[in-house]
């Protein structure tokens, strides 16, 4: 059955909350809901959750004003935070996720999109989906927190760590 993709609303909180919240893996403060229907609400993002089998399983968000630098030069939006249930994974949610935001990012007149993905094997499963759904490398190395890595430097192996993807639309 494939998941339904929608705009967030307020009654998805609690199902977001323990799938993501303090008490998981996740450790999202309850705020965060709040902040994510306020951000959809002024139109910074659009914030959109799936469901899948009657549940509220994922979210995601597209930003209209990427942090990531090369994103934000040349006015690309973000998918930005996308996060799955560990039950739903493997089932096409997240691909569905994505093709929703890419809709919406079309029907605003975009020609490219954006992805950024951390490079721990945590993210395995996320790069792989990223490539076969077409997005490429944007060519621009590693990041973290937002800044260009310098060759021979170190860096903490965390979700700032990042490479970006794009793909035309």
């Amino acid at each position: 059955m494939p998941s339904l993709v929608r705009p967030m609303e307020e009654r998805d909180i609690p199902e977001l909350d323990e799938w993501f919240g303090l008490k998981t893996d996740y450790g999202r403060d309850p705020s965060k809901w709040n902040e994510l229907m306020h951000m959809h609400a002024d139109g910074t993002r659009v914030v959109v959750v799936a469901e899948h089998e009657g549940k509220t399983v994922g979210y995601c968000t597209l930003k209209f004003a990427s942090e990531y630098p090369p994103l934000q030069e040349e006015d690309i939006p973000e998918i930005n935070d996308l996060v799955v249930a560990p039950p739903a994974r493997r089932q096409g949610v997240a691909r569905n996720i994505i093709e929703y935001l890419e809709q919406v990012a079309r029907e605003r007149g975009y020609k490219t999109i954006g992805i950024c993905v951390g490079l721990y094997s945590h993210y395995g499963q996320a790069q792989r989906l990223y490539v076969k759904m077409g997005y490429i490398p944007d060519g621009q190395g590693v990041f973290y927190d937002n800044k260009p890595c310098t060759p021979g430097a170190t860096y903490k192996l965390d979700d700032e760590l990042v490479i970006g993807f794009t793909k035309e639309l």
